[in-house]
């Protein structure tokens, strides 16, 4: 069973405070029904009690992936070195900011993607959209259609069900002010990148501490070196 804790809840829209049970650890194979809530986004969706309208907790949690070989945790601020190296042979482990990052990193071991590729492709995309701003800016069309990568503060890819048989990937991106955003994407396109920047060592990138930390702006780092080396 997965160990529990009272966590206070903060509603961006109304400011209220208000208590939810929560698990704080998951075990993959022992937490079967957690592990599908947080595939499917129900784990950290809320309503605010005032205004009620959803919206995505954030708390320290544990995941553990025997299977996977795999140890998580989502810290919103600690310092990846701050935390303790992991002493279990053949585990690895990798720091979230956010629930989005543990569902993220099931899409990637559901595909069998590589994380750290993932996240290049993440900041290619991102980069896709400065460019349909800075064209829209251009051209003085209402940006209110468009999204500013300039406010943009984490960003995760992971996938929603519209049928039976039907897989949609969606870029779900958390900006400044507190609100969020998710655009569709075109799960060919991300197939074909993917399977290019599987291709290719990224081994170089890989970070040494205890809990590395892969996000967007990590993988925007990394795109810049490919293309600086004529990679990509």
């Amino acid at each position: 069973m997965a160990e529990t804790r009272i966590v206070d809840l903060h509603s961006p829209y109304s400011g209220q405070i208000f208590e939810r049970e929560l698990p704080v650890s998951i075990v993959a194979h022992l937490d079967g029904e957690l592990v599908e809530k947080l595939r499917s986004g129900e784990l950290y969706t809320f309503q605010c009690p005032t205004h009620q309208r959803p919206f995505h907790a954030v708390w320290s949690m544990t995941y553990i992936d025997r299977d996977n070989a795999l140890i998580a945790v989502v810290e919103p601020s600690v310092n990846p070195r701050d935390l303790p190296r992991i002493e279990v042979e053949g585990m690895r482990s990798r720091l979230m900011r956010r629930p989005e990052g543990l569902r993220e990193l099931l899409l990637c071991l559901d595909y069998s993607f590589d994380d750290l590729a993932l996240q290049i492709y993440k900041a290619m995309f991102i980069r896709a959209l400065k460019f349909q701003y800075d064209e829209a800016k251009r051209k003085r069309e209402d940006l209110r259609a468009y999204v500013s990568p300039d406010k943009i503060k984490d960003a995760y890819i992971y996938t929603k069900t519209l049928g039976e048989e039907q897989v949609q990937l969606v870029l779900g991106l958390f900006l400044n002010d507190g609100e969020s955003v998710e655009l569709d994407m075109d799960n060919t396109d991300f197939n074909q990148a993917m399977h290019v920047l599987q291709d290719m060592d990224l081994s170089n990138y890989a970070h040494d501490d205890s809990f590395p930390l892969y996000d967007w702006k990590f993988g925007q780092s990394c795109l810049d070196d490919l293309h600086a080396h004529g990679k990509l």
